[in-house]
């Protein structure tokens, strides 16, 4: 059962702990204090509950600051990589700019090791790929 673990006008934050699933909202344009806060919230609640399954709605996301990029390149992409998460669904924003911003922190951050990151421009196909089931030994 998904559990809303944190709320705000442009974000929103839960978690399945059956499912090991945590979902990330992402709604609009936000501050740089916002975009790093959040993100931050992110990864505290993948390493609490060991979520193995990261779903990224960035539909209505906006764009991202290129000091926002670096920060999450440096910052929050070590984190995602040394994290349980094995499994990623990208729900693709509808800004072009926020697009190519996802891009760009996707190359910077190189080898993936065991993460596999997908693409997807709806949440039912997204939440098919996500529940199939993972390798035993590419599970934290």
């Amino acid at each position: 059962m998904e559990e809303l673990y944190y709320e705000s006008h442009g974000f929103r934050l839960s978690y399945d702990a059956e499912k090991r699933l945590g979902k990330a909202e992402w709604r609009g344009f936000l501050s740089s204090a916002e975009f790093r806060e959040n993100s931050m919230l992110c990864m505290e609640l993948a390493y609490k509950y060991s979520t193995i399954r990261w779903l990224a709605d960035q539909k209505t996301m906006r764009a991202i600051r290129q000091d926002d990029l670096r920060w999450a390149s440096i910052e929050i992409m070590p984190k995602i990589l040394a994290s349980p998460i094995r499994r990623m669904a990208i729900i693709v924003s509808v800004d072009i700019f926020n697009n190519m911003a996802m891009e760009q922190l996707t190359k910077r951050a190189g080898n993936l090791g065991d993460l596999v990151v997908k693409e997807f421009e709806d949440e039912a196909t997204a939440m098919t790929w996500l529940l199939q089931p993972i390798p035993a030994a590419t599970q934290a």
